[in-house]
This record gives C-alpha cells, sequence and structure tokens, in this order.
C-alpha cells in the first residue's frame, strides 16, 4: 500500500511540474513580446492557457483521489493540499502572462499608429474628435489624421523599466518551481523576500507614469497599457510567494 501511494505521490511531483514548466513557457513568451523578439497571436496564446487549465483539473483530481482512496499521513497530507494550493497560483499566473501577451499583442497591430477624425474649425484648429458614424463620404486626406502612438518597447525609460520588471518577476516564478522540485527552504524564503522588489517596481513604474501623464510626456493609451502590465507582473509576483509559501508548508508544516 505504502509504495504505490508513494508511487502516485511521485506522480503528482511530476505533473506539478510540468505545469510549472508551462507557466514559465507563458511568462516567458510575454516578455520576449515585451522585448519585441517575438510574435504572438490569440491562437498561441489561447493554447497555452488551455494546457495550463487541462493540466490544472489533472492534478486536482489526482489529489482527490488520493485523498480519498489512500491514507496519506501528515507529511503526504501537506504535500496534497500544498498541491492543491499551488495549481491555483499556477493556472493564474498562466492567465495574467496570457494577459499581457494580448495587450502587447494588440499594440503592435496598431504599428505605432492611430488614425482618428477631427473637426477642423474656419481657423484651421483641431476641434472635437469625430466618431467613425460621423465620417461623411466628404472627408478628404487632408482633414485625416494620424496618430503617433509609440510601441511599449520603444517608451524610454518605461519600457525598459517594464521589462525589468518582467525579468524578476520571471525570476521568482522559476524560482519557486525549482524550490518545490528540490525541496528547498532556501531558494522558497529567497522568493518571498523577492516579493518585496516587485511592489517597489510597481510603485515606481506607476508613480513615473502618473508624472508623465501630468507632464503629457506619454500617450495615454499607452501609459495605461503599461500600468496593465505592471500590475499583472506584480500580480505573478504575489503567486510565485503564494508558491513559494506552500512549499515551505510542505517541508516544515507551518503556513507562514
Amino acid at each position: 500500500m505504502r509504495i504505490r501511494l508513494d508511487e502516485q505521490l511521485e506522480n503528482l511531483n511530476e505533473e506539478l511540474i510540468s505545469l510549472g514548466v508551462l507557466c514559465e513557457k507563458a511568462i516567458s513568451r510575454s516578455i520576449e513580446a515585451l522585448r519585441q523578439q517575438a510574435t504572438l497571436n490569440e491562437e498561441q496564446i489561447s493554447d497555452l492557457n488551455l494546457q495550463i487549465e487541462s493540466k490544472e483539473r489533472s492534478i486536482e483530481e489526482r489529489c482527490i483521489k488520493l485523498l480519498m482512496q489512500q491514507q496519506p499521513v501528515a507529511r503526504d497530507l501537506r504535500l496534497i493540499s500544498s498541491a492543491l494550493k499551488m495549481v491555483t497560483d499556477m493556472k493564474r499566473i498562466g492567465i495574467q502572462a496570457g494577459n499581457i501577451a494580448e495587450i502587447v499583442d494588440i499594440n503592435e497591430a496598431t504599428n505605432g499608429f492611430k488614425p482618428f477624425k477631427r473637426d477642423l474649425n474656419d481657423d484651421g484648429d483641431m476641434g472635437r474628435v469625430r466618431t467613425g458614424n460621423e465620417i461623411s463620404e466628404d472627408d478628404t486626406p487632408s482633414n485625416t489624421q494620424t496618430e503617433e502612438i509609440p510601441p511599449i518597447y520603444q517608451l524610454p525609460e518605461l519600457g525598459d523599466e517594464i521589462v525589468r520588471m518582467a525579468d524578476a518577476t520571471r525570476q521568482m516564478v522559476t524560482e519557486s518551481i525549482d524550490a518545490f522540485v528540490n525541496k528547498d527552504e532556501e531558494t522558497a524564503n529567497k522568493v518571498m523576500a523577492k516579493d518585496d522588489e516587485i511592489d517597489r517596481y510597481f510603485v515606481e513604474i506607476k508613480d513615473e507614469i502618473v508624472e508623465r501623464l501630468k507632464k503629457s510626456d506619454v500617450h495615454g493609451e499607452r501609459a495605461i497599457d503599461l500600468l496593465m502590465v505592471a500590475k499583472y507582473l506584480e500580480r505573478i509576483g504575489d503567486h510565485a510567494e503564494n508558491i513559494a509559501r506552500w512549499v515551505l508548508y510542505s517541508i516544515e508544516g507551518k503556513v507562514r
């Protein structure tokens, strides 16, 4: 009976590692897109998220069967309960990485430009923005304006800061999974400490965006994109910290 349980726990461990690899892949793709080193599309993002969700359900079912059909001792119960908690955080990491990729993908689809229509008054000044339904057949290229919207990775300083934050977040995710694989308390504690760094990145980026908006030094639409990306990265860091906490619980039996 014990041998059978050990085999099933080992299979559970392998599935968790596999899910962790998918999460790392999701966030890596997002960071590559932020660096403009990869082209993403909705099909790629959706496929990866489906793999993560499928793996999550498989792990949850395995955990429930272990609890119902086996007689796990305290140490085994800690591993199983930790696994149930970790898969939720891993799934959310995948979803939020996908959200970042979608923002970057839509961002790049505009090719850095956004056309818009405005009314020209008698003095030649720009008036209100006209909606698509208000554009008449008499509109000519002379009153069609093209507003340049720089892609995220081209925004001075802010784009670089986002990439640095993304790299630090990816490292957190990788190390949290390594801590689980190796049952490494030191690495798990390191991940938890690193969350403060991610939080500082978020505050700095948010404050810088606010200052840039006050000075009209950054396009509003891209500023919102940047803030959303930073928030998703901050949440991914929180989930990586949660994984590290559950790794420590599975080892020590204490919830931090």
